[in-house]
């Protein structure tokens, strides 16, 4: 049984606290709002386009947070935290107003807008809250405590829907209060001991940082606009090849995992005609199982190997996820099991995921060393929007040619090649730095 280490200071055992807090009001959330895909092919019956565009808005909200990481370097994060709170989570109570198809992808939008935001903010809070060496595996703890609430509660979500296919808003308003209190345990985990960290607190302080950003203060320090976030781009990918390296790949694994994003939702829905049940076992039980037993110990083992290492691996394995979905449309398989190769390829997701979500949150601090991280981690999500933009309108346009099964080849292919790449990139990483600390010849 593993266990997460011993805190060596009583703030950071309280930031572990607020952490797992987070996490679990942050697993409830996602887990309901997993659902919104299947929700609308299955009950508001959006054509295939319109599900195409909710799987490109999503990615692509992530333009926003290089950003938002140029907006929070080197201050307080309770404005983010707020600001993701209420913009992005309680928005999803609008649904009970506008029940629509056009109101679902907006909220949605809206939703992953700020949790770019929040993604950015808490990575710097896992920089400067934990050692290096014990951040993995509690990043790694709290990822396994968020899949367990987000398994319950899409089981939850799923058998309500079942039920009455028109709860919908109501669940996704859970999910937007769920999502601001875990915005707000975020807050806390910031604050010391010795600060005030009270709901009210957290409101104060978060509206006096926003309004410090549009009514500048006499003597604050000048907030960065979007010139100086470029120029931060610029150099950060001028100093850091191996990060270019790491997002290059990361890039040919995004195009692999986004092509099938607006693809599977329709197969499982259209082609499989699975119930509510079962669809929320399919995107909650088997595609999360793998990050609650192997985020803890996959922590452990990324703070000991090296990331384009770790990462490649994981990459190959995931090849495994559209591998066997593309198995299951095989011509003369029986219905049993063509769902048994369903759920086989989201458990090979999880397993695979639990690796590349702790490799994609934490990579970037590897590569930032003794800088702040949100700057890093700002690019890196953005790089996600970009390859959001253009991903899933190829994965539709191959379904449209060819079918799902085509999707699901491309998308293998993708993956192998990412992990090949990322383990050549590593092995030609490694011989350099041996050949620069070798000795010359001369001495």
């Amino acid at each position: 049984m593993f266990t997460p280490p011993l805190a060596r200071t009583p703030g950071e055992s309280d930031a572990f606290r607020e952490h797992l807090l987070s996490s679990v009001w942050s697993g409830i959330s996602a887990g309901i709002f997993l659902l919104g895909d299947v929700i609308l092919a299955k009950t508001l019956n959006a054509p295939a386009w319109q599900i195409t565009l909710l799987a490109t808005l999503g990615p692509a909200a992530n333009l926003f947070s290089f950003y938002w990481a140029g907006q929070i370097q080197g201050r307080r994060k309770a404005g983010a935290f707020l600001l993701g709170g209420l913009f992005g989570r309680l928005s999803l109570g609008f649904l009970l107003l506008w029940r629509s198809t056009t109101c679902l992808i907006a909220v949605t939008l809206l939703y992953n807008i700020a949790t770019g935001l929040v993604i950015t903010a808490t990575n710097t809070l896992l920089q400067t809250r934990y050692p290096e060496d014990s951040r993995p595996v509690r990043f790694g703890f709290a990822t396994s405590i968020a899949s367990i609430a987000s398994i319950l509660a899409a089981q939850a979500a799923g058998y309500v829907l079942g039920l009455r296919e028109t709860a919908y808003p109501w669940l996704f308003a859970i999910s937007g209060i769920t999502g601001l209190i875990s915005t707000y345990h975020l807050f806390r985990m910031e604050r010391t001991a010795e600060e005030p960290s009270g709901p009210m607190s957290w409101i104060r302080l978060g509206l006096q940082s926003l309004r410090s950003r549009l009514v500048p203060i006499p003597g604050d320090v000048k907030h960065p606009g979007l010139h100086d976030s470029l120029a931060l781009a610029r150099r950060i990918f001028r100093d850091n090849p191996e990060f270019v390296r790491f997002e290059r790949d990361f890039m040919i694994y995004g195009f692999a995992f986004l092509s099938v994003l607006p693809i599977l939702p329709i197969y499982i829905v259209r082609d499989l005609t699975m119930s509510y049940v079962q669809l929320s076992a399919t995107k909650g039980l088997w595609a999360l199982i793998g990050q609650v037993v192997l985020s803890p110990v996959l922590g452990i083992a990324l703070g000991r190997l090296r990331p384009l290492r770790f990462t490649g691996r994981a990459f190959l394995l995931l090849a495994l996820y559209p591998l066997c979905l593309l198995v299951s449309t095989l011509p003369g398989l029986a219905h049993p099991t063509r769902l048994l190769c369903v759920y086989a390829a989201l458990f090979f997701f999880s397993i695979a995921m639990a690796g590349v979500n702790l490799s994609w949150t934490l990579g970037s601090m590897h590569f930032a060393r003794n800088e702040e991280a949100s700057g890093f981690q700002g690019l890196h999500v953005t790089l996600t929007g970009v390859r959001g933009l253009l991903a899933p309108s190829l994965g539709y346009l191959v379904y449209s040619l060819l079918g799902s099964g085509a999707v699901f080849a491309f998308s293998t292919l993708l993956f192998l090649a990412a992990g090949l790449l990322m383990l050549r990139h590593d092995t030609q990483d490694r011989r350099r730095r041996v050949a620069g600390s070798a000795p010359s010849p001369c001495s």
